[in-house]
């Protein structure tokens, strides 16, 4: 359905959100040797900040008077010399690994370092008074694991460590610094915990927490861990969310049926309160009553007593994208610590540290930048990351982001979609949009973005003709190049050579044809009902509706092998039945081109590429966007957005999926071919076991490239014609109407639809 029209529906939209890295912020007590020195040239404190002082109540009460910036008068710096690994802060103490939280050699030289953000000093927990303590309990060890930090009670450090013999079998410590007498301890787990499959890989320790009365809190893969003041320790498999102290307690996050609750537990891990509006399982740091959150955007501030959150400030207004955050740490009343992944220094490090400062709103000076809004149903780390990135670049333009689908807010994607809608009718639309989660050909229809082809001509940098044909046809679409997408997917059906046949391509009759021709068979055993209408309408509308003149023809041959095909298919798939009946077909999925070996391991090397059934037959694969920027048409800032859209296509951000630039997909495909065969690090799970991904082979990459060269963008099955249908369907195969009697009600509806529409 290329270049057709859509007239109407919303779409209802499925995205998962992970919440990743829920990190904590406690700790514990500590005896042995330290070392202390002065840094060079940073003796001196700063008393004042462009933003005063204020009191916490006061900020809370008025925060729409205050902002937050980046702190750019050195208050809080951090010395040059200080290579920041892993890090966290306890009080105005930065605490941190120079080896990072990694495997150590016994015997290595190495520290944990503690610097006051403060005094301007730095102590140095050196390893060797570390082995002192392991080798009186242990007599001798041969490597040193790190694994996390947190706060004591008493403000000091707590530090989680295992080592292991030559054998790699494990002993867990928790070790106690204590800041104001040096004094260093360690306690020996009776369980050790947590259990590391692969010495090699991180470790298997999500959150470290320490309550007030002597009881440590460690959540691994496997639950809860509470450890008793003797080190005796006791597992909770059901405890599974974020793990954290706060307000003299120990409280964890996890999901439930209706949302984020947050639960206040005892020594023996019982529920003792339960706080509900809380707006994820991230949590990263908390003061005066109030919860840090990562939120979508940005931080997010729950309110303990009122059980509801605010946005403080979004995360590309201080450049820093969400994904790579860490924690976030209040240093005093008006400025915040944020411990990020920077995964582009140059210096290798791993870890990278922003100061914000706030001040109030009349002090900060006015950014003369033109501004450009993005809006999108969800943030997206590579949009995040291209937005940071744009606004360091130049100092001409500024780009920030408008996401309608916040679930930290509890919005439905009707009512996101709506709003965004409404938006792009009042006036108050973005200057452009990220088409993930759109309805491009609804927005199409309505004018509603503009044709990117005319600004590829008129750009002396850029040329239309270095991007893959088939993805600049699938997003042109009644002529109008809707947009570009930075990275792809490609999502299709493989089909048994025997049952379908070994060409690509088909129609809906030919599928009916096939399970007609093979008894007992399915088109597939994942395929409910309603699913299976979106899937065969996504290429095959045009058999049905003809949407430019505004009619329907439901009387057909076609849609009555349609209901053949519906009518073999479950309500609800049940999966503990998958495998009782032959599949005709099995859904693929391919980021890259090694995507496509788990399919030939699973299911042998005489399956073949079948496609989507459309209207005519053709082979037809469906291109999944990950990120696709288009132009607003009524935006007044037209041409910023154009230089946005262009930086992001030629910024290498992407990850392993399939890139729109004909020269980036080469270079993918020689990667390849360099290597073609040889196993890779990274494997894959299927019913016959665990397997190595493989450098792809020349035949591999040839069916990937061709299916490339074949995708096409999905018409969006218009949600109310997919209920008419359901509806009446539902009664023929209940036996309340008969087959024609349904067909004729659904022609009736359908039509009296579109002519509403009209």
């Amino acid at each position: 359905m290329k270049g057709c029209k859509k007239t109407s529906g919303i779409l209802r939209y499925i995205a998962a959100w992970l919440c990743l890295f829920a990190f904590t912020l406690t700790g514990c007590n500590a005896k042995e040797s330290v070392n202390e020195t002065t840094t060079d040239g940073q003796t001196e404190i700063n008393e004042t900040s462009s933003g005063d002082t204020i009191e916490d109540s006061t900020y809370w009460e008025n925060a729409d008077l205050y902002t937050w910036k980046p702190e750019t008068e050195g208050k809080w710096g951090l010395p040059e010399d200080i290579d920041v690994d892993d890090a966290v802060f306890i009080g105005d103490r930065l605490c941190y690994s120079e080896k990072g939280f990694a495997k150590l050699d016994a015997g290595e030289s190495g520290a944990i370092l503690v610097y006051s953000l403060l005094d301007k000093k730095s102590v140095e927990l050196e390893f060797s008074a570390i082995e002192k303590l392991i080798n009186d309990e242990l007599g001798s060890y041969s490597y040193l694991y790190i694994d996390k930090f947190c706060e004591a009670p008493n403000g000091g450090l707590c530090v989680l460590a295992e080592v292991s013999d030559v054998n790699n079998n494990y002993t867990s410590f928790i070790l106690t610094y204590n800041f104001e007498n040096a004094e260093l301890e360690a306690m020996r787990l009776s369980t050790d915990m947590p259990e590391r499959n692969n010495p090699m890989q991180p470790s298997p320790a999500q959150e470290f927490a320490a309550a007030p009365d002597g009881h440590y809190y460690v959540r691994d893969y496997n639950g809860l861990n509470i450890v008793d003041t003797d080190g005796s320790v006791t597992q909770l498999s059901e405890v599974n969310g974020c793990v954290f102290s706060y307000d003299s307690s120990i409280w964890y996050v996890t999901y439930y049926v209706d949302g984020y609750g947050l639960f206040r537990i005892d020594e023996k891990g019982s529920v003792t309160e339960r706080k509900s509006g809380f707006p994820s399982g991230d949590v990263l740091g908390s003061v005066d009553g109030r919860i840090f959150v990562r939120g979508m955007d940005g931080i997010l501030v729950y309110d303990v007593e009122k059980e509801t959150a605010d946005t403080l400030f979004m995360w590309t207004d201080i450049d820093i994208v969400s994904n790579d955050v860490v924690q976030v740490y209040l240093v005093d009343n008006s400025c915040m610590a944020i411990i990020y992944n920077d995964r582009n220094d140059e210096t290798g490090r791993t870890c990278g540290i922003e100061f914000v400062e706030r001040v109030s709103k009349e002090s900060v000076t006015a950014d003369n930048r033109e501004e450009i809004v993005i809006g999108c149903m969800y943030t997206s780390g590579l949009l995040e990351r291209n937005v940071v990135e744009f606004n360091k670049s130049q100092q001409k333009y500024h780009v920030s982001i408008r996401t309608y689908n916040d679930r930290s807010n509890e919005v439905t994607t009707d009512e996101a979609i709506t709003k965004l809608y409404l938006d792009l009718a009042s006036g108050n639309a973005p200057d452009m949009l990220n088409l993930q989660y759109l309805d491009i050909y609804n927005l199409v229809d309505k004018n509603a973005i503009e044709d990117l082809r005319p600004y590829f001509d008129g750009d002396t940098e850029t040329d239309i003709q270095d991007y893959v044909d088939s993805v600049v046809e699938a997003f042109t679409i009644d002529g109008v190049l809707t947009a570009v997408p930075l990275e792809y997917y490609i999502y299709s059906y493989f089909g048994n050579a025997d049952m379908v046949g070994r060409s690509a391509g088909w129609t809906i009759e030919d599928v009916d044809a096939c399970l007609i021709n093979n008894p007992g068979s399915v088109v597939s055993s994942y395929w409910s009902k309603e699913y299976a209408l979106g899937r065969i309408l996504a290429y095959s509308v045009d058999a049905f509706i003809d949407s430019d003149n505004g009619i329907c023809d439901f009387t057909t041959d076609t849609f009555d092998a349609l209901l053949d095909i519906i009518g073999q298919l479950p309500d609800e798939v049940n999966y503990s039945m998958i495998g009782e009946n032959t599949s005709l077909i099995t859904d693929i999925s391919l980021q890259n081109f090694e995507s496509i070996q788990q399919y030939y391991v699973q299911y042998g090397d005489d399956i073949v590429v079948k496609g989507y059934p459309t209207a005519d037959g053709r082979e037809c694969h469906n291109i999944g966007i990950k990120d696709a920027y288009s132009i607003v048409s009524t935006s007044k800032c037209k041409d910023a957005a154009w230089e946005f859209i262009k930086f992001s296509l030629e910024n290498d951000n992407s990850d392993s999926s399939f890139s729109p630039n004909k020269n980036k997909l080469q270079e993918m495909v020689d990667a390849e071919l360099s290597h073609a065969g040889e196993e890779k690090l990274s494997t894959f799970f299927t019913e016959q076991g665990q397997f190595n991904y493989h450098y792809a082979t020349q035949e591999e990459i040839d069916t990937v490239m061709h299916m490339i060269e074949n995708v096409e963008l999905s018409v969006p099955a218009d949600s109310e014609i997919i209920t008419i249908i359901e509806e009446e369907i539902e009664s023929y195969f209940a036996g309340s109407k008969t087959k024609d009697a349904a067909v004729a009600i659904i022609q009736d509806r359908v039509q009296l639809y579109l002519d509403e529409l009209e």
